[in-house]
């Protein structure tokens, strides 16, 4: 009776009794039901009224904690555990829950072993949870961005391997549905006052969708404003947003819709559209990874309208194979403009043959050429198929690294390096070593890829007057 005496003394004390609650400490007495609660508890109930082995507490308690809760209190009662370590959620009085992260132990037993007193604190972790919530979203995020990123590499790979342009726009459209939620989506080709449909995805009959033409420019069509404006448009409700809109095929109502002009070297080409028959389908991320692709169909495009065979050949060197001045002109722009839209880095690496005019002078045009092409094989092996390798002139080749920082490119060029040193050429037994210059940086609209190239050749200009076979990056 005087352990019951203490209690009533301890919680008759006011002032002892605030302080103990605001620092979320509470004591439970089992022998006469009553409890100190912590402020969390006395925020929503009576003072003295919340038993811990009671319905009254575990009403307050999350449905998907109550369980676990419950039978974690009952061992405890039973003298099965000593102490009681969980996290719930805790209803608030305005409907909200609170994260109390609860903590107690047994202080006195009764004769039969089973607790009399137990001492406990109570802790808000709401904002540790939230925390811990939105830190999981965004790793959740970071593999999604990265799952973007392979993709559209890999849809990049798919350009450079076909030169079939209605085969190119199909397997794209087919692999671009894995990141953005589209249901059908076409690429049409502008030509003069109306556009094409060249490919789509998603339709029943693809053949009847091609062909098809739509008149431009057309009063109150979303494609007509895309083109004219060159901006991307989007639009999650285009009944409201857009009553004039021409609904392209019959028993099939659009209501999300993108639209991507397709530019290449000034010119509008086209226009890539995305559709859904629900609203709300597309966001602005959605908008960025398609204004991204839409870059690389209207770089095909080019290709293939403008050039077929002939511009093929004006892309590539003809001695080397590697990529022509012309080709980084046009990818090497749309690798920068990319750059500057994802906010990411890109690293442009040059390499130099060393005294390459002595091996000309000495053993022949021909064996130049030879080291040459040698070279370039290398560096096409070791390069990803996402780089951009071209000749930039004489015995200097030019290397562009999308979403490359210094390092990863500095280990590239480095590796390039090391490898033209170990090439053997059977027509002189000598080594032949190359410098490499080096710049990194993510773009800015106010700067060019010629920028980046004049500070990659500064850097090696260093490294050739530091006794060449080296690698230097440069420094702002």
């Amino acid at each position: 009776m005087k352990q019951n005496k203490t209690f009533k003394t301890l919680i008759a004390d006011e002032t002892l009794l605030k302080a103990l609650s605001d620092i979320g400490i509470y004591i439970t007495n089992y022998e006469t039901d009553e409890t100190l609660p912590s402020h969390y508890w006395t925020d929503i109930k009576d003072k003295f009224q919340v038993d811990r082995t009671s319905d009254g507490f575990l009403e307050n308690i999350h449905p998907e904690d109550r369980k676990r809760v419950s039978e974690s209190l009952t061992r405890k009662r039973e003298g099965k555990s000593s102490q009681f370590d969980e996290t719930y959620r805790l209803k608030q009085s305005d409907g909200s829950y609170l994260f109390i992260k609860s903590t107690s132990m047994v202080v006195r037993l009764k004769e039969d072993g089973t607790p009399l007193i137990i001492v406990g604190s109570d802790t808000d972790i709401t904002e540790l949870k939230q925390t811990e919530k939105e830190l999981k979203n965004s790793i959740k995020k970071e593999k999604k961005r990265s799952r973007e990123l392979e993709l559209m590499r890999q849809m990049s790979a798919t350009f450079s391997s076909s030169l079939d342009i209605n085969e190119t726009v199909q397997n794209i459209l087919e692999e671009m549905r894995r990141i953005i939620p589209f249901q059908t989506s076409t690429v049409q080709l502008l030509k003069g006052s109306y556009l094409e449909v060249l490919g789509g995805s998603g339709f029943e009959d693809i053949e009847k969708i091609k062909s098809m033409k739509f008149k431009f420019p057309d009063a109150g069509s979303l494609s007509t404003k895309a083109l004219q404006q060159r901006i991307p448009v989007l639009t999650n409700d285009i009944e409201k947003e857009f009553p004039s809109f021409s609904q392209p095929v019959k028993n099939m109502t659009l209501r999300s819709w993108i639209g991507i002009p397709l530019i290449a070297g000034g010119e509008i080409l086209g226009l890539m559209a995305l559709d859904h028959t629900e609203k709300g389908k597309f966001n602005k991320h959605h908008l960025e990874i398609a204004g991204t692709i839409g870059d690389h169909i209207a770089i095909a495009l080019e290709n293939s309208l403008f050039h077929e065979s002939a511009y093929r050949m004006a892309m590539e060197d003809a001695l080397t194979g590697a990529g022509s001045r012309h080709r980084l002109q046009l990818e090497g722009r749309l690798l920068y403009e990319t750059a500057i839209r994802s906010k990411s880095y890109l690293s442009v690496g040059i390499i130099d043959i060393d005294k390459f005019k002595l091996i000309n002078d000495e053993y022949g045009h021909g064996t130049g050429d030879l080291v040459l092409k040698r070279i370039a094989d290398l560096c096409t092996q070791v390069l990803r198929v996402t780089d951009l390798f071209v000749r930039f002139g004489g015995e200097e080749f030019v290397m562009i690294f999308p979403d490359t920082e210094k390092a990863e490119a500095l280990n590239v060029l480095e590796r390039i390096r090391a490898g033209i040193q170990g090439i053997k050429h059977p027509e002189f037994n000598k080594k032949v070593t190359v410098s490499a210059g080096l710049y990194s940086a993510c773009p800015k609209k106010e700067e060019t890829l010629s920028s980046f190239i004049a500070k990659a050749d500064k850097a090696l200009f260093i490294s050739k007057d530091g006794g060449r076979n080296r690698s230097t990056i440069f420094s702002d």
